[in-house]
């Protein structure tokens, strides 16, 4: 068996409040205790670009602020915009992380939400009169 010291050097720790890169590595359409959909999402989370981090966050109705970011941060405009994700549309997206406190002892931190694009409400504004154009005109109510 050969290595070397980069094979065992434990991950490069994830600095708090920092922005990284990241992409969607797996999604899962669950319900919580309380009866809300959510989908958990497994994020490579890239602290250099050939070592990622793998972290767990979930987005959920219940709570839009960070819903909307990760979908205008993975350029789910148009899902946005229809008021409807599924965990296939997720798999495999760029997005941007913004790591928050320190989870625990053990040097995991959560995800506590995603960049936006400085573009993202022009695209988001796109994708929303698309949406109009192809129902008819009729428009959806949106915050």
């Amino acid at each position: 068996m050969k290595w070397d010291s980069a094979d065992i050097e434990p991950p490069r720790a994830l600095e708090p409040g920092k922005a990284y890169a990241a992409t969607v590595m797996d999604a899962e359409e669950r319900v919580s205790k309380n009866g809300n959909p959510y989908i958990d999402l497994k994020i490579a989370v890239y602290v250099t670009p050939d070592k990622p981090v793998t972290q767990y966050t979930n987005v959920m109705v219940a709570f839009p602020p960070k819903l909307r970011a990760f979908c205008l941060s993975a350029g789910l405009f148009r899902q946005y915009a229809a008021q409807e994700l599924h965990f296939s549309d997720c798999c495999n997206k760029s997005c941007c992380v913004i790591i928050g406190k320190k989870k625990n002892d053990n040097g995991f931190y959560e995800i506590e939400t995603f960049e936006v694009p400085a573009d993202a409400e022009a695209r988001l504004k796109a994708a929303r009169d698309e949406l109009a154009t192809v129902s008819g005109g009729q428009q959806v109510p949106f915050a």
